[in-house]
């Protein structure tokens, strides 16, 4: 389990500089396996995009192992800023 504790770490800090790069606060599990395709970090599934998120996801909650800035609501999984209040903070301040 630690190999997976450092995979969703670096899987969580692309998708963190993702959405700051593009002035996101959520994106789907469709853009982020995208991206983490583009890091190397995760294989996507072209007939299925997001797949291979969408199963790691369903594993680490699962497991009770879920960050809580991802939620699975009406079928699809959102996945938010891990800091989303600071970095919300921090963007809107003006």
């Amino acid at each position: 389990m630690k190999n997976l504790g450092i995979m969703v770490d670096a899987m969580r800090q692309c998708i963190d500089n993702y959405m700051v790069r593009n002035s996101k606060t959520e994106i789907d599990e469709r853009e982020a396996n995208g991206e983490l395709e583009r890091a190397g970090l995760l294989g996507d599934d072209n007939s299925h995009p997001g797949k291979p998120l969408r199963e790691l996801l369903d594993t680490l909650r699962d497991s009770d192992m879920l960050p809580p800035n991802i939620i699975y609501r009406s079928g699809i999984w959102h996945i938010r800023h891990s800091k989303t209040i600071a970095i919300g903070m921090i963007i809107f301040q003006f």
